[in-house]
């Protein structure tokens, strides 16, 4: 089954609008390490499109003056995003990047544009955008109130749902790394393996080489 047939998003489109969305798409192949965006991309020029990971997965991170990267979320297979760019006409605000090599579909502009003239199509688009939106404040919430413990069971948590996708079933085993999931959470590897290690002894959760396993479902239902 294609992985966008998995992503709730996708799947809650009519038919008519999913067949017009792919239609419009082009697949892109990136290398690891290859960059899809940056920050500061006009939304006319050539990355000014509207992205769906068939394959692979991304990073959308920013930079800040002292070269420290913070990861805001990690893009995977059935995942679309880049709309707010073309709804508003501001330039883009993340860095995009392939943390595997990764196939992206690629809808341009112009037709994109155009599956905006159909309504279902157009409330999709604003449905994605709101449930981002709500991610992101909570996201800001979680870094301002929240103590690492919390603030690492809270991110788990929304992992195991694939952030943005939602997913109606979470995950047991959440594909991430130490060093990525620090810079989700804007952390030191330090803290965060200390905090990892203590969830780990009380088996909530399993450490793995590049994954965490959920060991207890209850508690990730409740964590954060």
């Amino acid at each position: 089954m294609s992985p966008f047939l998995s992503n709730p998003w996708f799947a809650a489109l009519s038919e008519s609008d999913r067949r017009a969305l792919m239609a419009a798409a082009t697949p892109v192949l990136l290398r690891r390490g290859g960059v899809l965006l940056r920050k500061g991309d006009a939304p006319d020029g050539p990355c000014g499109s509207f992205f769906g990971v068939e394959r692979g997965h991304l990073k959308a991170s920013v930079v800040d003056a002292n070269g420290r990267e913070f990861i805001l979320s990690k893009v995977e297979p059935g995942q679309w995003f880049g709309e707010p760019s073309l709804l508003d006409g501001t330039p883009r605000r993340l860095d995009v990047t392939a943390m595997a090599e990764s196939t992206v579909h690629v809808v341009q502009a112009a037709p994109f544009n155009a599956l905006m003239d159909s309504n279902s199509f157009a409330r999709a688009i604003a449905r994605l955008t709101a449930t981002r939106l709500r991610l992101h404040y909570r996201w800001m919430e979680d870094l301002i109130f929240l103590a690492p413990r919390q603030r690492i069971a809270s991110r788990l948590r929304l992992l195991a749902r694939e952030d943005a996708a939602q997913l109606p079933l979470p995950r047991l085993r959440i594909a991430i790394s130490q060093e990525t999931l620090a810079m989700m959470l804007g952390l030191t590897r330090q803290t965060l393996n200390r905090e990892l290690k203590k969830l780990a002894a009380e088996g909530l959760i399993a450490l793995g080489r590049g994954h965490i396993d959920v060991l207890d479902r209850a508690w990730l239902r409740t964590a954060g």
